[in-house]
């Protein structure tokens, strides 16, 4: 049984891959707004949030970091001690990503890795590129001038790094975490969801004849 964990810098196109490996795969592709609504089917406690947008408004917005395959927030330290001290974060970690696992899928989630890190069968991908060229990802699709640009990669880089460790003590740009770890400004990502298929032993998709 394949499951599949992607952690990635903002800017080399995670959203994509993932999809595509799913796609490939035939599984399920799990990212925010989907480990959200398992967090509820599973009747977890989530302090009265009921959807991904109030779930951003809480924690400041600018939400692009999940974790532990299940709607963990890039914010402020103070929006993870307000987490931590509901003790919500602790109980999502360990029931949505246990479920999330339970079946082949594709998590879309930077800290899953960790969350998932003793699961036999688990890929843990990591995608990573050059600033400049994320900065360059991220203006065109978020239209924004480059100083603005820089500032969002940045910002991102910096909560998810600290979310991670401090929720699991380890470094999301540590390559030893990972089975997988590509450069996305040198791999196409048709060639990285080939890649990850042949790296959980999954056949890639074959050429269609026209």
């Amino acid at each position: 049984m394949a499951v599949w964990t992607v952690s990635a810098d903002v800017g080399t196109g995670a959203e994509r891959v993932a999809a595509g490996l799913a796609d490939a795969a035939g599984v399920q592709l799990l990212d925010r707004p989907a480990l959200l609504q398992l967090a509820q089917e599973l009747h977890v406690d989530l302090g009265g949030i009921e959807d991904v947008d109030e779930l951003e408004a809480r924690a400041g917005g600018a939400l692009n970091l999940v974790a532990c395959s299940m709607a963990i927030l890039a914010g402020s330290g103070d929006a993870v001690r307000a987490m931590q001290e509901q003790r919500a974060l602790p109980e999502l970690v360990q029931v949505v990503a246990a479920a999330a696992a339970s079946r082949p899928c594709v998590i879309l989630a930077p800290g899953a890795f960790a969350a998932l890190s003793l699961h036999h069968t688990a890929v843990h991908a990591r995608l990573f590129a050059p600033f400049a060229w994320r900065v360059a990802q991220v203006q065109r699709e978020r239209l924004l001038d480059r100083r603005h640009a820089e500032k969002a990669v940045r910002h991102d880089d910096r909560a998810r790094r600290h979310w991670v460790h401090g929720l699991f003590g380890l470094d999301v740009a540590d390559c030893r975490q990972f089975t997988v770890s590509v450069d996305a400004s040198r791999v196409a990502p048709d060639r990285i969801v080939e890649l990850l298929l042949a790296a959980a032993g999954a056949p890639a998709p074959q050429p269609v004849a026209l």
